[in-house]
């Protein structure tokens, strides 16, 4: 997506849209582990699983 080859963090998937005609798109997920704060401003420990990923962007790109 941005020159990276770091493909743990990216998942593919190819979706076709049926409404008459189809239209297939291939959107690619880049995924992050969430950031976990220890600012003394926080007013209740959150637990934050580490399987736990989060979408940094979403590239779509429709097939021709």
């Amino acid at each position: 997506m941005n020159g990276s080859n770091n493909k743990s963090t990216e998942i593919s998937a190819f979706v076709t849209f049926e409404r008459g005609n189809k239209i297939t798109a291939r959107f690619t997920f880049e995924l992050i582990s969430p950031v976990t704060s220890n600012s003394n401003n926080s007013k209740s420990d959150i637990y934050i699983n580490p399987n736990e990923k989060k979408i940094k962007s979403l590239h779509i790109q429709f097939a021709n």
